[in-house]
């Protein structure tokens, strides 16, 4: 757990990687993507930005991200500013015309590690081919360690 004073405001930069299965087929296999988060962390709230190696070269702003921590466990949502996903073919499409589902990132500080790590999960809901709804949920892991810390 990393201790910060109570009303004292700090800027940190996480860095870290999330893993996402790439298809069905290979759900075995995930493909590793690296990220960087700026937060502004108040009383156990935080507020940030994120950007990843795969959504940076698509999107003009970073994700937005809020969540919280509660001893050694954190908490946030994570939401691009737009949809974009892989095809069936594994290429990058966006919809700026859609949101993207928010993802829900939870976790555990590892103090042998120094460092978070937990899940993610993310739910899409789509209709099939008859116009019924159901809904997929996406699911990965991620890590990250804090890589500066100030107070403000």
């Amino acid at each position: 757990m990393i201790n910060r004073q109570k009303d004292s405001i700090y800027i940190e930069r996480w860095e870290g990687f999330f893993l996402y299965p790439v298809d069905d087929e290979n759900y075995d296999i995930p493909k590793r993507i690296n990220f960087h988060i700026n937060v502004e962390i108040k009383n156990d709230i935080f507020i940030g930005t994120h950007s990843d190696e795969e959504s940076a070269p698509i999107f003009e702003e970073d994700a937005k991200l809020k969540g919280y921590f509660e001893d050694d466990f954190l908490s946030f949502i994570l939401k691009y500013p737009y949809l974009y996903f892989l095809d069936e073919f594994g290429q990058q499409k966006t919809d700026k015309n859609k949101n993207h589902p928010e993802i829900h990132y939870y976790g555990n500080f590892n103090q042998k590690t120094n460092s978070y790590l937990g899940a993610w999960e993310m739910f899409e809901e789509f209709n099939d081919e008859f116009g019924s709804p159901w809904i997929e949920r996406t699911e990965g892991t991620w890590e990250f360690k804090v890589t500066s810390s100030k107070v403000k």
